[in-house]
């Protein structure tokens, strides 16, 4: 009976090149650098809308489509934005309450 040759030896190159790579132990992870120890100092985030809280609205799909459909339809040159009616209906309940006669009162207040 004839030996047979070993299975390493049978298989194609790159696939024992492969396997290699893949068994091989890996490289020591780099250490992370404290900050300000790089050469970089990180930018300071700047934010845009200062004075302002950026809050979720989550709103019945199909009063999102009467809006939008509304926005796009019958807004006076600009294009309306929801973000517009949004404001608008706060200034109601403002209103609608005595908290405020407005929003534009209100932030005026803050000044």
């Amino acid at each position: 009976m004839a030996k047979r040759k070993p299975l390493k030896a049978s298989l194609p190159t790159s696939f024992r090149e492969a396997m290699k790579e893949k068994t091989a132990a890996p490289e020591p992870a780099k250490p992370v650098k404290a900050l300000g120890e790089g050469p970089e100092e990180p930018k300071p985030r700047v934010w845009k809308h200062e004075g302002k809280i950026q809050t979720t609205l989550y709103v019945p799909e199909s009063v999102y489509r009467v809006l939008q459909s509304h926005a796009l339809t019958h807004s006076l040159g600009a294009k309306k934005k929801l973000h517009d009616y949004y404001l608008e209906g706060l200034e109601l309940v403002l209103q609608k309450y005595g908290l405020a006669s407005s929003i534009a009162e209100l932030v005026e207040k803050d000044k």
